[in-house]
């Protein structure tokens, strides 16, 4: 690859903008010349591969096996590839497939891959190879199908390799293919299968009703029945475990892994037995997450020796994480241990996180927000720049490809030494790529800038909206870094989209209730668009949790309707409140953007503010939107 310039004017930019579009249209052949007149840019590989991938029907094979072998090493060709691979399969073209494969691990791959060569004749060790692919729980891409058949034809899926795959597909909960493999089995196989989806639909009648043998198979069926009646009523389910137990000779590991679940699936329903479930598992049930469920339900008990024993009961390194240190100091306070309270919040209070803050605010301390500017070597960033696939990077960047940008930018940095790594960050937090460079910061050691980690990105769109809505611009920026590390065009794989990671539906309806321009959900990769309606839906939120920072948050993310489902019996510190939010996603998004406050407020006003000024208490369902019905329809 040439050596190219460090960037191209804008001028250049629109002009392969355009082109791009009309190779990714099929428009233009890889060899034309508007396509060759971007030879010396360094997106020129980039340029190929759209013009390829559009055109792979009509190009020649030759052409397009050399443009994959020369650029190899970037990820878009590498997809190319893939997408080649596919339609070389579906054209039946098994040579070249064989000839052009790589090193593809995915499992459809390799199947047309046996494909390739049971068409080309090549069948030595292909039933070695295939027997691996299809002795799996699960149902497999149908590019297997051939390479399976050739099995079956060969006499190589015997009744006793049917068998043994079926029970494994039950055994990973595929009952659909178990129930297709026990069609060529004999009837007490299909028996088996049977009773394993009439457990399904009714697992408390067939407990209780079925004759299951103490055997492999019948200690498995058992489990499962267990499984999925404690899904709906976690109580009887353990009930009826704890007579199985006695009369079937489950292996231990069965009955951790079985009891561990009955208790989560308790704790989930919020089930008063599930603190109990959890503190009476056996010694060796006891694990990373059961602790994290006793010492989460104890808190909601407020039962604070509880709390206590189920931290003690932790590895010493677990026990060392923030959270479990602020919880042993919090309960050690209830409980009137004052001296060891003070001790570990004393401690705890020099961490620039949520935790540190509440601590620091438990005894009065100043944070400790601990600013210190990453050291900027220049020499290192000029020969950065010259790398040329961080120039790729960026000009990917600064086109607008952003998605691909990232990519780009991944596959840059890794190749790079630790020094380079933190220097990348610099440079990315300089072009104003502000994800890749609170990413960049986060990993390489470079979490006290704040500057790059917690950039003011869009200031006067964010702070305007924010005003409008009259909420605090801070807590917007908590809510666009959590939400999408400010990448405009970011898309969730729930379908959230843009900075503040607004959904379609919620966005047509803000917009249509607020009258702010919205066409589709194109809309929303627009940031004033996107901060209008993510900053107008957020202060719907706060109205109607009674202008509760800490519930308009966890709304913001899991939805109102749960939220107002998680609302106690009775006043609860917030605090306590979040650490019991059930979704772990929404419990840790909470955290997040509360700290991001504090730390957003430093980064606007040069002064601090407190957590404990946004922590409000939380109120029962009774009053917890008490005067705020302007959304009831919500």
């Amino acid at each position: 690859m040439p050596a190219f310039s460090a960037s191209a004017d804008d001028r250049l930019r629109n002009k392969f903008r355009a082109v791009y579009v009309q190779a990714e249209r099929g428009q233009l052949s890889p060899s034309s010349s508007s396509i060759r007149q971007f030879e010396d840019y360094v997106l020129y590989a980039d340029l190929l591969a759209a013009a390829y991938k559009a055109r792979l029907s009509k190009e020649t094979h030759p052409n397009i096996a050399a443009f994959l072998d020369e650029y190899e090493h970037l990820g878009v060709v590498q997809r190319l590839r893939r997408t080649w691979l596919r339609r070389l399969a579906s054209g039946g073209h098994w040579q070249t497939y064989l000839e052009a494969k790589g090193e593809q691990t995915a499992a459809k791959y390799l199947c047309h891959e046996l494909t390739a060569r049971l068409r080309m004749g090549q069948t030595q060790d292909l039933i070695e190879d295939a027997l691996p692919l299809w002795m799996v729980g699960k149902s497999q891409d149908k590019a297997c199908d051939p390479a399976f058949e050739y099995l079956a034809f060969s006499g190589e899926l015997t009744e006793t390799r049917l068998r043994a795959r079926m029970l494994l597909a039950l055994q990973a909960r595929e009952l659909k293919l178990a129930r297709y493999l026990s069609k060529s089995l004999p009837a007490q196989d299909s028996g088996i299968v049977s009773a394993w989806e009439k457990m399904r639909g009714a697992p408390g009648q067939e407990l209780i009703t079925r004759q299951i043998p103490d055997s492999p198979q019948g200690r498995a069926l058992l489990s499962y029945g267990i499984e999925r009646l404690a899904r709906k009523d976690p109580f009887y389910a353990q009930k009826l475990w704890d007579r199985y137990v006695q009369s079937y000779s489950f292996l231990d590991e069965t009955k951790h892994n079985t009891s561990r679940y009955i208790a989560k699936r308790a704790a989930l329903k919020n089930h008063p037995s599930a603190l109990a479930l959890f503190s009476n598992l056996d010694a060796q049930a006891q694990n990373e997450e059961t602790g994290q469920w006793r010492v989460r339900l104890s808190l909601g008990q407020r039962n604070w020796v509880a709390v206590l024993a189920a931290i003690d009961a932790m590895p010493v390194q677990e026990q060392n994480l923030e959270g479990y240190r602020y919880w042993k100091a919090r309960a050690s306070h209830e409980l009137g241990d004052s001296s060891t309270a003070e001790l570990l919040y004393s401690s705890l209070a020099s961490e620039r996180s949520y935790y540190g803050f509440l601590a620091a605010d438990r005894i009065g301390r100043p944070y400790n927000l601990n600013h210190r500017p990453a050291k900027v070597d220049e020499s290192a960033l000029i020969a950065l720049e010259k790398k040329v696939l961080i120039q790729r990077a960026r000009e990917l960047f600064a086109i607008g490809f952003y998605s691909l940008g990232r990519s780009a930018w991944n596959e840059a940095v890794a190749s790079l030494d630790t020094t380079e790594k933190e220097q990348a960050a610099v440079l990315a937090h300089r072009w104003g790529w502000h994800s890749r460079a609170i990413a960049q910061a986060s990993a390489h050691g470079l979490i006290d800038d704040l500057t790059i980690r917690y950039p003011l990105a869009h200031r006067d769109l964010i702070v305007k909206k924010a005003a409008n809505k009259n909420i605090d611009a801070t807590w917007a920026y908590g809510i666009a870094r959590s939400e999408s590390l400010f990448m405009s065009d970011v898309v969730s794989r729930a379908g959230a989209m843009g900075l503040m990671q607004v959904m379609p539906a919620t966005g047509k309806s803000v917009a249509r209730r607020h009258k702010i321009p919205y066409r589709s959900w194109r809309s929303l990769l627009n940031p004033s668009t996107n901060v209008s309606l993510g900053t107008t839906y957020l202060s719907e939120m706060s109205n109607r949790f009674g202008g509760n920072t800490v519930l308009a948050s966890a709304a913001y993310n899991a939805g109102p309707h749960r939220v107002q489902r998680w609302l106690p019996g009775e006043a609860t510190e917030a605090d306590v409140w979040v650490d019991t939010i059930p979704f772990k996603e929404t419990r840790h998004y909470v955290q997040r953007v509360m700290a991001a406050q504090i730390i957003f407020h430093w980064r606007l006003n040069g002064t601090q503010t407190r957590l404990a000024s946004t922590m409000d208490t939380i109120q029962p369902a009774a009053s917890a939107n008490k005067g705020s019905n302007s959304i009831a329809a919500f």
